[in-house]
């Protein structure tokens, strides 16, 4: 699709603004292998790994991506990473060139790790780890980077309240919606709502004598 696009922007100037906004905001994900792969496992649904299999599932490569600042920051050093995302230095290659590339892939990195606390908590909640789902959420609702992803984390965490029982939490998070998916929530939280004034209309069971 990408490949098609890019051949017809140069006539089309809406579908050559639609690239620029992809290739500034997602390029990323299509160019960081081990991300793109994990996406694809994700979208597959292979949450669990086939006996005695060395592949590792979608839950296992999210977690391989939470690069500590030590990892990204020693990266032109750690060899067998290197190897693993690409990044070979050969002889006659200079210097400068070499050491731009490990700088983007740095920046790769940085934009990968702020997007894996979304992706697992959207994998435990897939699988019924409800209170997993919901730690994760509230570990990066509040960290650098998450913003893009706020419409995504807001509602997760909306529904994972909800499965939990607590459903002020998740009406309150569910009207204060405005990403494009607010009609949606507001529809949840009609729901919700009816289910929080039967509860409070219903009669004692134990009326005081």
């Amino acid at each position: 699709a990408l490949q098609t696009a890019v051949s017809q922007a140069g006539t089309d100037t809406d579908l050559a603004a639609k690239l620029s906004w992809y290739f500034s905001n997602y390029q990323y994900i299509d160019l960081f292998g081990p991300y793109r792969n994990a996406r694809n496992l994700f979208l597959l649904g292979k949450f669990k790994s086939e006996k005695n299999s060395r592949v590792p599932n979608a839950v296992e490569s999210f977690y391989s991506l939470m690069y500590s600042d030590k990892t990204i920051e020693e990266l032109s050093f750690n060899k067998p990473l290197l190897t693993r995302l690409g990044i070979l230095e050969s002889a006659d290659q200079a210097a400068a060139v070499f050491n731009e590339r490990v700088r983007s892939v740095q920046q790769q990195m940085y934009l990968v790790r702020e997007d894996m606390g979304l992706f697992l908590s959207q994998v435990h909640f897939d699988n019924g780890n409800i209170g997993t789902a919901g730690n994760w959420l509230g570990r990066i609702s509040e960290q650098k980077g998450s913003e893009r992803w706020k419409p995504g984390i807001q509602y997760l965490w909306a529904r994972t309240h909800e499965i939990s029982g607590d459903l002020d939490a998740a009406l309150k998070l569910f009207k204060a919606s405005d990403s494009p998916q607010f009609h949606g929530e507001l529809l949840r939280s009609r729901i919700i709502q009816r289910v929080l004034d039967s509860e409070t209309t219903k009669p004692d069971s134990n009326p005081a004598n």
